[in-house]
């Protein structure tokens, strides 16, 4: 594969995984807004988690997993896409 088609490639995973957190975690935020108010921060969702709020603890442990699949899935592209460019 040319280093384009893993630019490509990349930008493309790239694309779903930002679309699949808009479908999986956006609407799972507004609502929690919606039921805290507009002024709840990271801090507070964290703290009503650690409280025993299970909606809260659903979000953050999903929003963890949502970055470690991100990661998994972009970082080992970008890798090769770096190593087919130092290949030639």
């Amino acid at each position: 594969m040319s280093s384009s088609a893993y630019g490509i490639l990349f930008l493309g995973t790239l694309g779903l995984w930002i679309v699949g957190g808009l479908l999986w975690l956006f609407p799972r935020k507004l609502r929690l807004l919606r039921r805290l108010g507009s002024s709840s921060d990271y801090y507070r969702i964290r703290d009503l988690a650690k409280n025993g709020d299970r909606e809260c603890q659903l979000l953050l442990r999903d929003s963890k997993r949502y970055m470690f699949l991100g990661l998994g899935m972009l970082l080992p592209i970008q890798l090769l896409k770096t190593a087919c460019f130092a290949c030639g």
